[in-house]
């Protein structure tokens, strides 16, 4: 088997190769094909269900677009009934349905860290969301670095936990939107088109964040129970326990939920 190379796929590389241009655009550094899998098989920032979404979107498996142009009776589910263009994974960036602007402006909004500014949404930054990582441009300007992560900028031990953030945001973000997606496409002959409202939207983001933090919590304080693991998730979600507790200080021991409430209103 090792003699044997394996044929590459083009819808492959040419989504690795955006991945990598997406990434490097954003915080200036080149990963490699090798990092990327790595990343989207193993990083534990991401679900497992999500891993296994973005790992079918990186090999372009999903059955969206052209894939059903040659199928009888199929034409129809070529082009996305709301924009008329072809339905591909790259549509869901820009497809004028209403989860995906509100959820990306939701994810947006709950980004705490004003200091680091948030990617530029493409199917690139999602692809790779499990090897993105924080610009490191200026540590001086970020209030949350001590002096000795000044001088060695490198690696801040700061930025983990906003990596983390930003990892969990988007690829919750793109999962979401992929899962509504599907529950207005995919329908019964017999049933009525759908399209889901803002009422409906922001507590289906709003509960799959504070899921994330449950998980977070539980596996912090019930399993690992270590101060390594302790640390890293009080450094992913202190900022928005600030915004959204009025006292933000046990919530890592609380049951309550956190994340209930956005910045900015929605337009």
């Amino acid at each position: 088997m090792e003699r044997h190379s394996p044929s590459q796929r083009e819808t492959t590389m040419t989504n690795l190769q955006s991945t990598r241009e997406a990434i490097h655009a954003y915080n200036g550094l080149l990963e490699t094909d090798e990092t990327i899998w790595s990343n989207l098989r193993n990083q534990r920032s991401l679900r497992t269900r999500v891993r296994q979404f973005l790992y079918k979107a990186m090999h372009g498996t999903r059955k969206v677009g052209n894939y059903w142009s040659h199928i009888p009776d199929c034409a129809p589910r070529v082009e996305c009934t709301l924009c008329h263009s072809t339905d591909s994974m790259d549509h869901m960036v820009y497809c004028q349905a209403a989860p995906r602007r509100s959820i990306w402006h939701l994810a947006k909004n709950l980004w705490p860290h004003e200091h680091i500014p948030w990617p530029d949404i493409d199917l690139g930054i999602i692809l790779g969301c499990g090897s993105i990582s924080p610009p490191v441009e200026n540590p001086q300007a970020d209030p949350n670095v001590n002096n000795d992560e000044r001088t060695h900028p490198t690696h801040p031990r700061s930025k983990r936990g906003a990596k983390r953030l930003l990892q969990i945001l988007l690829s919750e973000a793109a999962h979401l939107i992929w899962v509504l997606r599907c529950e207005r496409v995919i329908l019964d002959p017999d049933d009525p088109p759908r399209f889901h409202t803002e009422e409906e939207i922001n507590p289906r983001w709003l509960r799959a964040i504070n899921t994330r933090l449950t998980d977070d919590r539980i596996i912090a304080t019930k399993i690992r129970r270590d101060e390594r693991t302790l640390r890293l998730v009080r450094e992913t979600w202190k900022l928005i326990s600030q915004q959204s507790l009025a006292n933000p200080d046990d919530w890592l021991y609380n049951r309550e939920v956190l994340v209930g409430r956005v910045r900015n209103a929605l337009p």
